[in-house]
């Protein structure tokens, strides 16, 4: 797999379009939580609002420049070590290796940051993404969470954070 993972910038929507398009219904409900037929101008804002320490994305390109897949980490705002996870691949890359390399970089950055604990709301019934989360971590605790578990997984190394990235 030659995929090339890298920050995208906050003036980058053809990324994020591009691996949205690329989801089936099915894809963007698992990663949503509903159904998500088109991005709204707020949600797509709110997406790509990243500045590389309380929100960080990279994005996944294939060799033709393709983007493929987006990770995305989101401090909380009450507890600045902690971040929220999420990631999505397109439907055609999926079963790639493409989450697992995206998950992996991000919890690089977690720990760049200054993350100690990350935690992911997958959907019950939404096998893939729950094992892949298990696979990368060496510790996840899980709680229900409505329709979903919410995963907890402390990051096996103490972060040491750049400067400037520590507060929420």
């Amino acid at each position: 797999m030659d995929v090339r993972v890298r920050p995208l910038r906050r003036d980058e929507g053809a990324p994020l379009d591009a691996v949205f398009a690329g989801l089936s219904p099915e894809s963007r409900y698992l990663r949503f939580h509903s159904p998500v037929h088109r991005l709204s101008t707020p949600l797509r804002r709110a997406l790509l609002d990243v500045d590389g320490c309380r929100h960080v994305a990279l994005v996944a390109e294939s060799p033709d420049g393709e983007a493929v897949g987006i990770a995305r980490l989101v401090r909380d705002a009450r507890q600045a070590d902690e971040a929220e996870v999420a990631f999505e691949v397109v439907d055609a890359w999926q079963g790639r290796g493409v989450g697992r390399l995206l998950l992996t970089t991000i919890v690089e950055e977690a720990a760049r940051i200054g993350v100690s604990r990350v935690h992911a709301r997958v959907l019950v019934g939404n096998a893939a993404a729950e094992a892949l989360v298990r696979a990368v971590f060496p510790v996840v605790r899980s709680r229900p969470d409505g329709d979903a578990a919410e995963l907890i997984c402390p990051l096996p190394t103490r972060p040491d954070p750049v400067v400037g990235c520590r507060a929420a």
